[in-house]
Parts: C-alpha cells; sequence; structure tokens
C-alpha cells in the first residue's frame, strides 16, 4: 500500500471539500506522476490497454482496496478523491474485457472506463512576425475597447488555462502569472512545449498598456497555468485532475481548449466539481468541421460551449457545430502570444507572437470576458454568467437560437453594460 493510497483513505468521497490556493508549482500530494503517455499503451480508439478509472459510490477503507488489488491483479496508481475518482493498473495476464465485466459487478463501483488519449485538435497556423495590437480584429469585433471603459479586471480573479503550459518567461504574460501546477510531470514547472497554451492564455490575458505585443481580453485579471498535455498529448484522467488542481488552487474561471470525443466519467466529474465550487467552465467546441454527439468537456451540463466565427462575423470553416454551443466568438487568423523558444507550432507560426485558428482560440475570448464579469461581481454562479452572455450576444444566422452560433457572437461591452 503506497503512501498515496494512505492519504486517499483519510479523505471521504465528497464535492463539498473547500476550495484553497497554493503558492507552489507541484500538483496536489493525493496524486502521484502520470505514466509517459505512449503509443503502445493505446490501442486504436485511443483507449489505454493497461489503465483503467474506476469510479467509486462511496468512501472506501484501506481493507477494501487491497481486496480489490488482489482479486483483480490490479495496482491503484492515482487518486482524485474530490470527484471519486481512482486509476488502476492492471496485470497483463487479466483481458480488459474480463476485468471491466467484473469490475461492474462489485457493489461500491460506479463505472469503470479505460484511460483515454487526448491529443490536441488541428489548428491552423499563419507566419506573422510583427506585433502590432491592429492584428487583433477580434477586439473590436466584441466591442472590447468599450468593455474597457468598465473594467479591464482585477487580479484577485483567476484564470486557469488547462492546457499544454505556459511561457512562464514570455514578457506580455510573465506579470500575470500566478502559481499553477504540471500534471504530467509534478517536479517540473507548468512550461508550455508546445505553444498552443501560450498562445490561449495571451488571448485570454495578455497584458496591456505595456508598450509591445498585444492586449488580452481580461489584462488586470492573473493567469494561472495549469500543463495537462505533454507534446500535445494527455489523458482524460489528466485533464480532470487538472480542473480539481485549477479550483484548489483558487481559479475562478477555466479555459479548456482541448477536446474529447468520447464518454469519460472522470471529466464530468471534474467539470460538475468545479462548477459546484462556483467555478465557470469554459470550452472550445472542437474543429471536425461538423456535429458531433459527444465532445468532452464542452458539452457537459453547464460548460460555455464556443464555436468560431471569422473576420466576415460567419462560422469559421472549421468549427464544429448543432452540439450544446452557447455562443459564438472569433476564432480564425487570431493574433496572440506564443513561446519566445522553439517549440511545436513556432515553425507555422513564428517566435514570440503569431497567428493560429480554431475554437481554441475563441474559447479563452470567452473565458476573458466571464473574468471580466467576475470582476464586476465575483458572487455571479457560473450559470448567471452563462446566461449573461448568451442574453447578450449579437444573433447571427438564423433568428434566436441555432446550431451555429448558439445565441449569438458576444459582445463584450453588452455583456459588461
Amino acid at each position: 500500500m503506497n503512501k498515496y493510497l494512505s492519504s486517499f483513505l483519510s479523505v471521504a468521497f465528497t464535492l463539498s471539500l473547500s476550495s484553497c490556493s497554493s503558492n507552489d508549482l507541484t500538483t496536489p500530494d493525493l496524486s502521484v506522476q502520470t505514466p509517459s503517455v505512449t503509443g503502445n499503451e493505446f490501442n486504436a480508439f485511443g483507449q489505454s490497454t493497461k489503465r483503467f478509472v474506476i469510479s467509486f459510490k462511496s468512501s472506501i477503507d484501506e481493507s477494501q482496496i487491497q481486496e480489490l488489488e488482489s482479486k483483480y491483479k490490479a495496482k491503484f496508481k492515482r487518486i482524485i478523491p474530490e470527484i471519486g475518482i481512482a486509476v488502476a493498473e492492471k496485470d497483463e495476464s487479466v483481458t480488459t474485457e474480463d476485468l471491466s465485466n467484473s469490475m461492474k459487478a462489485e457493489s461500491n463501483i460506479d463505472d469503470y472506463e479505460p484511460v483515454n488519449l487526448v491529443k490536441l485538435e488541428k489548428i491552423k497556423g499563419s507566419k506573422a512576425n510583427d506585433t502590432y495590437l491592429g492584428k487583433q480584429y477580434h477586439l473590436d469585433a466584441i466591442n472590447m475597447n468599450k468593455a474597457w471603459s468598465i473594467t479591464t479586471g482585477v487580479n484577485k480573479v483567476k484564470i486557469a488555462i488547462v492546457d499544454t503550459g505556459i511561457d512562464l518567461n514570455h514578457p506580455d504574460l510573465k506579470s500575470k502569472l500566478i502559481a499553477g501546477a504540471n500534471i504530467i510531470e509534478p517536479s517540473q514547472k507548468p512550461m508550455d512545449d508546445n505553444g498552443h497554451g501560450t498562445h490561449v492564455a495571451g488571448i485570454a490575458g495578455a497584458a496591456t498598456d505595456n508598450k509591445l505585443g498585444v492586449a488580452g481580453i481580461a489584462p488586470d485579471c492573473s493567469l494561472m497555468p495549469i500543463k495537462v498535455l505533454k507534446n500535445g498529448r494527455g489523458t482524460d484522467i489528466d485533464i480532470a485532475e487538472g480542473i480539481v488542481t485549477a479550483v484548489k488552487k483558487g481559479a475562478d474561471v477555466i479555459n479548456i481548449s482541448i477536446g474529447l470525443y468520447t464518454k469519460s466519467t472522470a471529466m464530468e466529474k471534474a467539470v460538475k466539481y468545479a462548477i459546484s465550487k462556483n467555478v465557470v467552465v469554459v470550452s472550445s467546441a472542437g474543429n471536425e468541421s461538423k456535429s458531433s454527439k459527444i465532445h468532452l468537456p464542452s458539452m457537459i451540463k453547464g460548460v460555455i460551449e464556443v464555436s468560431a466565427t471569422n473576420q466576415r462575423d460567419k462560422l469559421a470553416s472549421f468549427s464544429n457545430y448543432a452540439q450544446q454551443i452557447s455562443v459564438a466568438a472569433p476564432g480564425d487568423n487570431i493574433y496572440s502570444t506564443m513561446p519566445t523558444y522553439n517549440v511545436e507550432l513556432t515553425s507555422e507560426a513564428g517566435k514570440t507572437y503569431g497567428l493560429l485558428s480554431g475554437t481554441s482560440m475563441a474559447s479563452p475570448i470567452v473565458a476573458g470576458l466571464a473574468a471580466l464579469l467576475k470582476s464586476e461581481n465575483k458572487d455571479m454562479t457560473p450559470a448567471q454568467i452563462k446566461k449573461r452572455l448568451e442574453e447578450t450576444s449579437v444573433d447571427l444566422g438564423k433568428k434566436g437560437y441555432d446550431e451555429y452560433y448558439g445565441y449569438g457572437r458576444i459582445d463584450a461591452y453588452s455583456a459588461l453594460k
């Protein structure tokens, strides 16, 4: 029985634990380092053939854990007690099908699923080397200059960027950053090794009026880097733990520009946990130019799901639709921060700043606006903020709600006014 299980067994499964904030750059003590995400672990469907997620109905004691380990030749590796989730690794002699059927028959096990592989969705990059505010057409599109006359945010409002990490030394971001976490490698800082997270962070909250670079939607709110992907890859359990960690560190808004096209109990429970703690969750709709029956976390109830528009205020060609779209925001050719060092996306987007396209870029625009609403009234609930954004959006497409734009493209000034 390892020390992480001992910690786990001392905490009852509950969603009423109070959130807290921390000043270190590590994950909570109740989690362990994620095994490296290798292609050999996952089948053609992106499901792990070694690790599985167990969702418990109630608390469980040490003897029950030992009994499960012995009975199923499994080793419990990772625990997220706040959402009643455990990750275990099966013995090679046990088949996945037999294990699944047997586990589901256990009286205290609510669900059993394999760990799911998550990869960044395809995004489009364009070369850009100049750093001009004029490149940020999305600011005019959503009436941002008038909105800033009301508020530019407050630093006590925290936006968690659950993504590939952030360039912690970027000149347009470093003054905005607070302690985050690296879920993949807990002993390491949440530095961006891809570029996606840094670009998303700049959209949501890059520093403004600093005579360089770009302007973020919520320039005076804080940014919290939560690294859940390494080289653009991770698992649904990584994302779930990242969400829970962000909540415990005091996030007010969580942006998740990541998508999974399959069921994930861990992700669903983590999002519900966040919303229950009065944290706004905003997520991208996906870049497959289609309607999907499932896309997580964007389609989980209570999440603000965002589709993408282009410079003509039309649905971007890559944007998903017809799911549970809440609102739309610009996502085509969005100019923002990029890492100051070489990473995967810099070959397409250039260094320090660049253009990227995707619903990944639309989501942090909405997350930034949600943070401005929180800055004006921190007691606003996720449901109230979602409703405010929907009611004040600019109706596009068919009159009223439609499958492409939801309730419309957001208008920052109208939302704050």
